[in-house]
């Protein structure tokens, strides 16, 4: 499980550090912040992802990290 999904879904974390990693995904670029809510939001796997957006699914991952670097990075 990975630290978002644990973020996204844990009840005991507060509002706050919710309301932080969702202000994080909103200042990433469009394309990044794209991927990361059709994986850890809408549950999409990188193979779907990449057939909706047209996109191989290495760019799919490449892509996702860097989203969750840059996430990573404001915390």
């Amino acid at each position: 499980l990975s630290i978002m999904m644990y973020i996204i879904n844990n009840k005991s974390i507060n509002i706050d550090e919710k309301l932080d990693l969702y202000n994080a995904v909103d200042l990433l670029k469009n394309n990044y912040k794209t991927i990361i809510i059709m994986k850890y939001f809408n549950d999409l796997t990188i193979k779907e992802i990449g057939y909706t957006l047209n996109l191989s699914e290495n760019t799919v991952k490449t892509n996702l990290k860097r989203a969750k670097r840059s996430i990573y990075s404001k915390f």
